[in-house]
């Protein structure tokens, strides 16, 4: 029994900040901005808010597919374009190089392996479950198949990273070991398992309704069976782009010539299942090819980016077919002759759904308030200003994602860790503050609780404000200056009993 509450113990959830640092950009080697902030790379810091954007001199070329991650502090580790990986000093990892070698990449078009890869989410990073050194970057390779003008992703490959390797520079434990060698969709999808600490990965095979998944724990992956989910959508000659909800209880899949496809998923068992299907014939009728698909941060919406159009649904809808809304058109804004369009998408730690453009441009559009239904989400076309051109968005699962309270697979946690422990400080700043003020609340272990919420007090312990807390997120920023001058408690409430605390003066 002893030795059963040390493993439980050594395992305990901390900080997952691992998404907190997102680079793009390209041609940093020029080693100078010109008059059109062209080259350099563009790093956005959601440590900070609102989010830091600065510029950066990195060596790497980011095409439309960046990839990088932070440890569980929100410090970069390291980044990848697809072609090979470097460490947070910019060094090439050791026997890094060649990830994506293939046809494509470096005769079809040579200039892949220069600039990386321009299939957009298709190369992901998580830790290693339960080893705070090792990390597993999936990447997928697109390759031929048919003919030499046919291309589709044709393998998966695994490899895992060890940051301390190579006296803390990180080396290549293992590399690119086939996963999956089949014609795949576009993109992997990566869930927390119920458990808290293993992972789901899955993908969608193309030109059929069959998912393929693994199970990745800490002694290595398994491969399990396919699943065939029916549903009425023609899937025939499809690319597919899928996204899970934060709560990891939906999978969405979205496909070129006919629509979006909604699927429930089990996290203790991996089963997918109850498909509902919403057409979308416009997609393909107008050669929509610019698409993807997200959720918001309270998993209730998911939004569809269709090159010139967002479309909104609600999965809490009895009809969510007929819950589709259209809550932005395409501005025409252009980026000195580019355009700004709708593209890939990724929820970011600040509870916002940032958008590429399709084109390389210096913009990102923002979804500001995803939560919201219909115009009230708030769509902000180009609102956010890059330092460089940039291609794309990096690609994140939900790494804050805990344990599935009270169902068979939740054995996360011992009965020590789940005593209720005392109340501990949590971080506001700025402070003192004047107009907003910002609670960080990363740190929280989200397997312990159904709903976490934050109160404001006064010095006579009034409260002054109060609001749930994303499951997503880790920051909330809140408008503090219709607020008397005063001293300030922040007090967070998981299920109703105060676990973190904080204070603040506002002058």
């Amino acid at each position: 029994m002893l030795v059963l509450v040390c493993v439980c113990v050594c395992i305990r959830a901390t900080a997952q900040k691992h998404d907190y640092i997102w680079l793009g950009g390209y041609h940093s080697h020029v080693g100078l901005i010109d008059t059109y902030d062209t080259y350099g790379i563009t790093k956005l810091n959601f440590n900070q808010t609102p989010v830091e954007i600065s510029y950066d001199s990195l060596g790497m070329n980011f095409n439309r597919a960046p990839c990088s991650i932070s440890d569980k502090d929100g410090n970069l580790i390291f980044y990848s374009n697809g072609n090979y990986i470097a460490n947070k000093w910019d060094v090439p990892i050791e026997n890094s190089d060649s990830l994506s070698f293939g046809w494509v990449s470096y005769v079809w078009d040579p200039s892949i392996a220069k600039d990386g890869q321009r299939y957009p989410r298709s190369n992901i990073v998580i830790p290693l479950p339960q080893n705070s050194n090792e990390y597993l970057f999936f990447n997928l390779l697109v390759d031929t198949f048919l003919n030499k003008n046919s291309f589709a992703n044709r393998k998966l490959y695994s490899t895992i990273i060890d940051i301390t390797g190579n006296f803390g520079l990180g080396c290549i434990k293992e590399k690119k070991n086939v996963m999956m060698d089949s014609i795949l969709g576009q993109e992997i999808i990566l869930i927390k398992h119920g458990n808290g600490k293993d992972w789901w990965l899955i993908g969608q095979l193309r030109n059929t309704n069959c998912f393929y998944s693994f199970l990745i724990t800490k002694d290595g992956y398994v491969r399990q069976s396919n699943q065939c989910v029916m549903n009425y959508l023609n899937i025939t000659d499809e690319l597919s782009y899928g996204a899970a909800s934060p709560d990891g209880s939906k999978i969405a899949t979205i496909s070129t010539k006919e629509g979006l496809s909604l699927y429930d998923f089990d996290r203790c068992s991996g089963i997918i299942s109850n498909p509902v299907d919403a057409k979308l014939p416009e997609i393909h009728a107008n050669s929509l090819i610019g698409i993807a698909v997200s959720f918001s941060p309270n998993s209730r919406f998911v939004y569809v980016n269709a090159t010139n159009r967002i479309y909104q649904y609600d999965t809490w809808a009895a009809d969510i077919a007929a819950s589709k809304d259209t809550v932005a058109w395409y501005d025409g804004f252009k980026d000195i002759h580019l355009e700004t369009l709708f593209a890939n998408s990724q929820l970011a730690p600040d509870g916002k759904i940032y958008l590429s453009t399709g084109n390389t441009t210096r913009y990102y559009h923002v979804i500001d308030k995803p939560d919201e239904k219909g115009a009230a989400c708030n769509v902000l076309q180009h609102s956010v200003k890059l330092k460089s051109y940039v291609g794309g968005v990096p690609y994140y699962p939900n790494y804050r994602l805990g344990a599935l309270a009270g169902s068979p697979c939740d054995t996360l946690y011992s009965d020590i860790e789940n005593q209720e422990p005392r109340a501990k400080t949590i971080q506001v700043f700025p402070n003192p503050a004047t107009d907003f003020v910002t609670i960080d609340y990363g740190n929280i272990i989200w397997g312990r609780y159904n709903i976490v919420s934050l109160k404001l007090t006064n010095a006579m312990g009034q409260v002054v404000y109060e609001s749930v807390l994303p499951r997503y997120s880790g920051l909330h920023k809140i408008d503090v200056s219709n607020l008397v001058n005063s001293f300030y408690h922040a007090e967070v409430f998981g299920d109703g009993r105060m676990i973190w605390v904080g204070k603040f003066v506002k002058e």
